[in-house]
């Protein structure tokens, strides 16, 4: 009969005797000396390999978290973990960010995986090396993470930064795709794939991390100098274009903001016929009047011009508005009044705002119009001298809760206050960065037609 090999089901693994016996026929010829060896149950790895998931997800939840809480509350989780791989510096998702912060997380989850693997199932508790490959790797990502970021300051990205970032930015640059960008990405990801395959080799416990070939660290290697490589050979770049939002008749002079500018730098508009001469101010700035020019509304892509060539285009740099609203009295999920607002002659598309209270309505006066007593002085002490008489605390002033505005679709938001807007209330609307404002009445009734 054969032995019980685990007498307590909760154990994931258990020693027991194990011999090696031979026959023939059925008949015991011979018999092994008897030697003690480690059995693991086969779920044991499924565990131990959840387990260090969430250990993994809880650092990075720990780290999320800190970050969290130093930022706006309005962000939401999916803006915040975002958040991990965005470049402040150009307003764009950062691809060395990405790469580093994606190696780091796959190396800590495999190495924490193989350790407590070791100590929980073999009973090695010595702690396991980090092979030279492992290593090499992580060198090159954050290697390049700081050369990227060291060039980034002297070359910058051509994009603009009021542009709200897209996922496309990690391999795209001004709305194209940049080979650099495409073919680090690629096998940044394919490499995720290939080490995270490998993590499940059935002798992982005994041979330890993955050993990436040196071949794929060379390509990563090269992948990573064309990455850098693209940021140098750039010539002049654009990154702010102020005010971004212009209205008719123009008479606010539009200044670009980048790298390497030239003198006798000329701009065409969409929507003109003729480049237009550039008032060069600086290698980092150039400035453009369009005063009294015909523009349609919408947005309009620049095409940059140096005098040297090479122009480049800028696309959805400047949009054209004449703001209008429509606005309708709706009822919050919580039953008090709010404000819907649509948007035409400017396009939002979910992009925040702000909104504040600028005027609200006086209270309404107490019966009969009569003003608040004075408080009488207290009568005169027997001495015959009366304490000096204190004058008559000030009215405490009324306090509003803050006002707030969530985009529902397309260009319609919906302003709202905790108890519900007052009939009467004067709220500004307006764009975070400034391009934008709009002041309206808080209407007892809704509009029929648009305001500007």
């Amino acid at each position: 009969m054969l032995p019980i090999l685990y007498k307590d089901s909760t154990a994931w693994n258990t020693d027991v005797p194990i011999a090696v016996m031979t026959g023939i026929n059925n008949k015991t010829t011979q018999l092994s000396n008897w030697v003690r060896a480690g059995l693991v149950r086969n779920d044991a790895k499924y565990w131990l390999f959840a387990s260090c998931l969430v250990i993994t997800a809880a650092i990075i939840f720990i780290v999320f978290s800190i970050l969290r809480n130093n930022l706006e509350t309005s962000c939401t989780i999916r803006q915040t973990c975002l958040l991990l791989f965005f470049d402040s510096q150009t307003n764009t998702y950062s691809l060395s960010k990405l790469q580093a912060l994606g190696w780091t997380a796959f190396v800590l989850w495999s190495y924490l995986y193989l350790a407590l693997g070791r100590f929980f199932l073999t009973g090695d508790f010595l702690i396991p090396d980090l092979n030279e490959s492992v290593l090499e790797l992580l060198g090159i990502s954050y290697t390049g993470l700081l050369t990227a970021r060291g060039v980034g300051k002297s070359f910058p990205k051509n994009d603009i930064a009021s542009t709200q970032p897209r996922l496309c930015d990690l391999f795209s640059e001004n709305n194209e795709i940049s080979l650099p960008r495409l073919q680090l990405f690629s096998f940044t990801i394919v490499g995720f794939i290939l080490y995270f395959a490998a993590t499940f080799n059935p002798d992982f416990f005994r041979t330890g991390l993955p050993k990436i070939p040196g071949t794929l660290n060379a390509l990563l290697l090269v992948s990573q100098g064309g990455y850098i490589g693209g940021k140098l050979t750039g010539s002049s770049a654009v990154n702010h274009i102020l005010p971004r939002r212009i209205k008719a008749p123009f008479t606010v002079p539009i200044t670009i903001y980048g790298k390497n500018f030239a003198d006798k730098t000329t701009i065409l508009v969409q929507g003109l016929q003729n480049p237009i001469a550039a008032t060069f101010m600086n290698q980092n700035a150039v400035q453009l009047s369009l005063q009294n020019a015909t523009l349609d509304l919408g947005l309009k892509q620049l095409v940059i011009i140096p005098p040297t060539g090479g122009s480049y285009v800028i696309e959805n740099a400047l949009e054209v508005i004449a703001p209008k609203i429509h606005k309708t009295l709706r009822t919050d999920p919580t039953g008090h009044t709010a404000l819907e607002v649509d948007f035409i002659g400017i396009v939002l598309n979910g992009e925040p705002l702000t909104v504040q209270l600028v005027t609200t309505p006086p209270p309404p006066k107490q019966p009969g119009g009569a003003a608040p007593p004075i408080a009488q002085p207290p009568p005169q002490q027997p001495s015959g001298a009366a304490p000096p008489i204190a004058p008559p605390p000030a009215a405490p002033q009324q306090t509003y809760p803050p006002l707030a505005i969530a985009h529902m679709a397309g260009n319609r938001y919906m302003a709202t206050r905790p108890g519900g807007l007052t009939t009467g209330d004067t709220i500004r609307i307006a764009a975070t960065d400034g391009s934008f404002a709009f002041e309206t009445t808080v209407n007892g009734t809704a509009t029929d037609g648009y305001e500007s």
